[in-house]
């Protein structure tokens, strides 16, 4: 446990602080047991007004202080490594309670906290996008006519198997940098024959992500055990025409009138159709 600890704090790699600067996450000399191929656990980095941050919390006081073999950087607190994604949507219920409530309903909870499940990416939606939705969608959902509905929706943001962090992408089969400039995946959700399409804007530290060419990533790179989690501002809709060249989710601010309950309905008809009594 202690090695684990002391891993956590070291990268293999050479990173002064003007890369820093230029990075999101950094790789860790700590072993991921629940990543895919054990890839190694990540670190996240953000720059905003508390100065310099790892994964959120630990403030950098102390740069470049070089060595014959590598650089250290002073933090101000200790790297633990993280838990479990679900975990740590338990633990921030000011941001996720309506997400923690509607795994809850849905049976998912002990599903997603069990050490069977796979790792992967979570696109968490805030309290915040869940109130987007309006009072009737959100009354059926969370209504016992609404619990086949709700239990896809939930699927619709877990991508199982591949953990996508804002600068770099880690398959079953191995991983990914990503490059600078635009780069477009499409990853399989754990709702049955969909996937979400997702672009990534890089341009030096800047990193943008947008799911289904409309909804931003609010809150990149929330490192957990197994996988990453993407929080979203807006609850993600599939769109009206599956397959679509021009793949299309609801633009809460946008043109477009309000989703209405009968049309969020048809957007998860299909697969709730599929899929067996909760």
């Amino acid at each position: 446990m202690i090695k684990k600890f002391i891993e956590y704090h070291i990268s293999d790699d050479f990173y002064p602080a003007g890369r820093v600067l230029l990075t999101h996450t950094i790789p860790t000399l700590m072993e991921g047991e629940h990543l895919p191929g054990k890839a190694a656990q990540r670190l996240s980095v953000h720059l905003g007004l508390k100065g310099l941050t790892i994964n959120f919390y630990s403030r950098v006081v102390a740069v470049n202080i070089f060595g014959t073999n590598g650089v250290i950087h002073g933090v101000d607190n200790l790297l633990i490594p993280p838990p479990r994604a679900f975990k740590i949507i338990d633990l921030l219920p000011s941001e996720f309670s309506t997400f923690e409530l509607a795994l809850g309903k849905t049976g998912l909870l002990d599903a997603y906290n069990s050490t069977d499940h796979p790792s992967g990416t979570l696109f968490a939606p805030s309290n915040f996008a869940f109130q987007k939705l309006g009072p009737k969608i959100n009354g059926f959902l969370f209504s016992e006519y609404g619990r086949k509905y709700l239990k896809a929706l939930i699927l619709y943001h877990t991508v199982p198997d591949n953990v996508l962090y804002s600068d770099a992408f880690i398959k079953a089969e191995g991983h990914d940098g990503i490059p600078k400039g635009h780069w477009h995946v499409d990853l399989p959700t754990a709702l049955e024959d969909h996937s979400l399409s997702v672009d990534v804007g890089r341009y030096g530290g800047l990193i943008d992500i947008k799911i289904n060419a409309f909804s931003r990533v609010s809150v990149q790179d929330g490192i957990a055990a197994d996988g990453v989690i993407q929080v979203v501002s807006d609850v993600l809709i599939p769109p009206k025409k599956l397959g679509s060249a021009k793949l299309r989710s609801f633009n809460w601010f946008g043109s477009e009138k309000e989703l209405t309950l009968e049309e969020f309905k048809a957007r998860f008809e299909p697969y709730v159709e599929r899929m067996i009594d909760l």
